[in-house]
């Protein structure tokens, strides 16, 4: 398996190799090609590169190496003289002996990979092998397949979030709600969507799980000494605690089967110790299984940080920010399936159920179109924490990225007749992303109580 480090190092140094590849070609096709062939030569030879030399000139040199073959093998083909009679040597498959040993090896390679695929499969790597362009694959599947690398997808840092949307930068506090707002999924008519998890099992479909809005309560009172003159101030630690204790007191009016979660903390409690807090932040995000429960507790929360603040004398100000909408059910796409079963024979394949309490921006864009969704395993520890930790490369890694394209043939195959099915019988909540933006408009609002 390819170290973690060198897969790194690859890259990050992919935005420089595509400019020299574009030098050398001029083209901006045949250099996504040279890159393409240059980083799989990399991965195949990690094991001659040395540690700790310099990584970008052997890519470099790899590079250069192959376009000067690829160079040579043009003019050498283009200026062969067949002298036969029935034009025998013109009329030889190009893989038939005048390849290099070395071409010859890896040629013979990839057919052995591509013939182990199921007849259906086949096509389009037979394409590329053959020689075939991108372009020209794409034009035998009736559609295009988009990557989104989703930025921000964790909703964290809330007042951070609120920050940047001062300025302007942007709106939502999701990577793929702020993607639907400016229009980045107006061409797309379904999607695939990967996330990893913990275990050893390939998971696909999902189940239903909570949507959420994110809350910023900042408590204000007055500042004064607090042993000289504890009387002259408004404590906003106590404030911010008695609404705290509210909160938690109405947790017993959260029904079982909405699936409330409510998970404050303060990020900020005061400035000295020996100063009466004059000002405390709490954040929080409030989730629930549906959007009418989630909106129900995000009034109770809100009543109860007014309720401390009214105890105490301070004032509040509670600033609310869409956050994600419920993920809705998804059976099992039959075609993820089957890649699973393809791209890593002995891994049990199981199908996604019941509620989660968590949430993902995956939520919002099911409200527009079909999403079908897969989690792959090769890890160990929790999500998002520190002792998170890749364990299987291959399976994190490879396999992911086989199920990706296999299931997108499967889905663009036949001109695309199975995707036009799965669009086609798909309701959206909302006809486009105006309309879901409008929708999320709702759940941004600022409040002050004093």
């Amino acid at each position: 398996m390819k170290s973690l480090s060198f897969r790194k190092d690859l890259i990050g140094v992919q935005e420089e190799l595509l400019r020299f590849a574009y030098k050398l070609t001029a083209n901006r096709e045949e250099a996504n090609d040279l890159l393409q062939e240059t980083s799989l030569k990399a991965l195949d030879n990690e094991e001659k590169y040395v540690p700790d030399t310099n990584f970008k000139g052997w890519m470099y040199t790899i590079m250069r190496n192959i376009f000067i073959n690829n160079y040579r093998k043009i003019v050498r083909d283009q200026t062969f003289v067949d002298q036969t009679d029935n034009l025998y040597h013109l009329n030889l498959p190009q893989d038939s002996g005048f390849e290099s040993t070395e071409g010859a090896y890896d040629l013979k390679e990839m057919h052995r990979i591509v013939n182990a695929l199921p007849k259906e499969y086949k096509v389009p790597f037979s394409m590329h092998v053959s020689g075939f362009k991108y372009r020209e694959i794409a034009e035998k599947l009736d559609g295009q397949v988009v990557f989104f690398a989703t930025p921000a997808e964790e909703y964290g840092e809330i007042e951070f979030k609120n920050q940047l949307r001062e300025q302007g930068k942007i709106r939502y506090g999701g990577g793929k709600c702020e993607l639907l707002r400016i229009g980045a999924f107006d061409d797309i008519d379904l999607c695939l969507t990967h996330h990893i998890r913990p275990g050893n099992e390939i998971l696909v479909g999902s189940g239903t799980g909570n949507g959420f809005v994110s809350k910023v309560i900042r408590v204000l009172g007055k500042a004064s000494h607090a042993a000289g003159a504890p009387e002259k101030g408004v404590n906003a630690l106590s404030a911010a605690s008695l609404g705290l204790q509210a909160l938690g007191l109405n947790r017993e009016t959260f029904r079982d089967e909405d699936c409330v979660r409510v998970h404050p903390i303060i990020t900020k409690g005061g400035n000295l110790v020996n100063v009466i807090p004059d000002e405390v932040v709490v954040e929080t995000l409030v989730r629930g299984k549906t959007i009418e429960a989630f909106t129900d507790a995000a009034k109770k929360t809100d009543r109860s940080f007014k309720a401390g603040a009214i105890a105490m004398g301070a004032k509040v100000e509670i600033s609310t920010l869409p956050g994600y909408l419920p993920t809705l059910a998804e059976e099992a796409l039959p075609e993820l399936k089957h890649a699973a079963e393809i791209s890593a024979s002995g891994i049990p394949v199981i199908e996604a159920s019941g509620h989660a309490g968590g949430s993902t921006d995956v939520g919002d864009v099911q409200h527009l179109m079909p999403v079908y969704t897969f989690n792959t395993g090769g890890v160990k520890g929790g999500l998002h924490q520190i002792d998170f930790e890749v364990t299987d490369e291959e399976e994190a890694y490879i396999v992911t990225a086989k199920m990706f394209a296999l299931a997108a043939y499967g889905l663009l195959k036949e001109k695309a007749q199975r995707s036009r099915e799965l669009v086609d019988q798909y309701e959206p909540v909302f006809k486009n992303s105006a309309e879901y933006v409008e929708f999320m408009e709702q759940f941004d609002s600022k409040e002050i109580f004093e």
